[in-house]
This record gives structure tokens, C-alpha cells and sequence, in this order.
């Protein structure tokens, strides 16, 4: 029987409610990570933890296969509402509602890159999903956390690039990247490989 995440499932009813976020998802700051990092544009793309779907500009911008889950309905319907409305569109966006923890091990084929933006940092066991990443991956995996950030919806708090580098083991290259908040302040962010 799947372990019940009861701090997951309080911070959930906040992040519906949560009109707007800022991350490194706008477009424009994922393009730039993906620069950064050298990230692979072509293939398939597995965006975990996907919310509104904003990680599909760049598959759509290079032409890979887009798979975005989360576990948030609320987030997927926007997603598809938002989304792949691009008329003519041969790589539709595929989009899935779901618990992280029992959907991704019943995911079978690797994928070229997998992107997860914000997420680990509200997860109980990020480990657990981290590990299902590493065996999902088949070319490089992005993803990113705040820096030494507390926050009530954040379950872990990154200060060091070492408690990084400990909690996820297998990482290939870690760096720290600035983007702007809706209030013009720069927040900066852990950007790590894999």
C-alpha cells in the first residue's frame, strides 16, 4: 500500500490556489537554463511536476515530444486549457494527473530530457522521485530548487550546493542562477544535472 503524504496533501489545497508563480518556468528563464546547462533539444521531454504546463515552450520551440505530470488537477486542467493551442501542431502536449510516487514507476521509456522546476523542495521523499528520474533518464535531467528559501509550503530548505549534492546523488554539474520575482527581486536557485 503507497505511503499517504499528509504534508503534500496540505500544501496542494495552496499551490490551487495560487494564481501565479514565479520560477525559473516562464519561457524565457527555461531557455536560458537550457542554455546554461547545454540541455538537449530534440527528443522527448518529461517535465515532472509540470503545473501549468509552462515547460512545453521549449519542446514546441525545438520540436520534442512534450509528457507533463502533476499531481495537482487543478494545474493540469490548466495546463490543457493554456497548452498546445498552437494551430497545426503535429507534437501535441500530452498531460497527466497523478500521485509522482506511484505514477512514475509505472513509466517505462527514457526520456531525453526531464525537467523539474520547483518541486523537490515540497516533496516528503524528493529522494524517492529523484531516483525514479535518474532511472527514467535517457539523456539529462534539469531541475532546480531555491536557495536557502523557508517558506510554509517548502518541506526542505537547500542553504549549500553540498546538502544538494547529498540529497540527490548522481549529480553531473550544479550552479546558481538568479531569475526576477512578479515584484522585481532576484531569487536565486540551485540549476543541477544529471
Amino acid at each position: 500500500m503507497p505511503k499517504e503524504h499528509k504534508e503534500e496533501a496540505r500544501l496542494l489545497k495552496n499551490y490551487n490556489a495560487k494564481p501565479d508563480y514565479y520560477s525559473p518556468s516562464r519561457p524565457k528563464d527555461i531557455t536560458r537554463v537550457m542554455l546554461t546547462v547545454d540541455a538537449p533539444c530534440s527528443g522527448d521531454m518529461l517535465d515532472v511536476g509540470c503545473g501549468d504546463g509552462r515547460g512545453y515552450h521549449y519542446a514546441y520551440k525545438h520540436g520534442m515530444t512534450y509528457n507533463g505530470i502533476d499531481y495537482s488537477e487543478t494545474r493540469i486542467a490548466k495546463a490543457r486549457e493554456t497548452q498546445g493551442q498552437i494551430p497545426n501542431n503535429p507534437n501535441r502536449p500530452t498531460f497527466v494527473c497523478g500521485d509522482l510516487y506511484e505514477a512514475l514507476p509505472s513509466i517505462n521509456p527514457a526520456f531525453d530530457l526531464i525537467w523539474c522546476c520547483e518541486l523537490l523542495e515540497h516533496l516528503e521523499e524528493p529522494e524517492i522521485i529523484w531516483g525514479e528520474m535518474l532511472r527514467l533518464n535517457g539523456g539529462m535531467i534539469v531541475a532546480s530548487v531555491p536557495v536557502d528559501m523557508p517558506h510554509e509550503n517548502h518541506l526542505s530548505v537547500f542553504k549549500t550546493e553540498e546538502e544538494v549534492l547529498i540529497r540527490f546523488p548522481s549529480i553531473n554539474t550544479i550552479t546558481r542562477m538568479s531569475f526576477e520575482t512578479p515584484g522585481k527581486h532576484q531569487r536565486e536557485h540551485f540549476i543541477f544535472t544529471a
